[in-house]
């Protein structure tokens, strides 16, 4: 094609109703559009495992005052978040073996 000049590489050109239009976009849409594929590949159950963690974050520090312990030393510090910890997987275990009973019994 003699005379024609090639569109930069981030332009597209659209034919919207029979007129041309271009869609601009930049590097930075091209990796985020490449991330969300990422992600979309991955099966659900994984991608729940991140959210599980995070509240489990949240749960963790709930309770806190300021988002402070009540506690003084590291050795005390460690235990409440071990009891902590241990307190939210029960009660977890506890609500999921509910569930799974209700289901058995329909």
């Amino acid at each position: 094609m003699v005379g024609t000049t090639p569109l930069p590489p981030w332009i597209v050109l659209e034919n919207a109703d029979g007129k041309k239009s271009y869609r601009y976009f930049k590097k930075e849409h091209v990796h985020k559009a490449e991330v969300r594929r990422k992600v979309e590949s991955i099966p659900f159950e994984e991608r729940k495992k991140r959210n599980n963690v995070e509240a489990a974050m949240f749960q963790f520090g709930f309770h806190t005052r300021n988002n402070k312990t009540r506690y003084r030393t590291l050795f005390k510090h460690g235990l409440q978040a071990i009891a902590r910890c241990a307190w939210m997987n029960m009660r977890r275990l506890f609500w999921f073996d509910c569930q799974l009973s209700l289901q058995i019994a329909k």
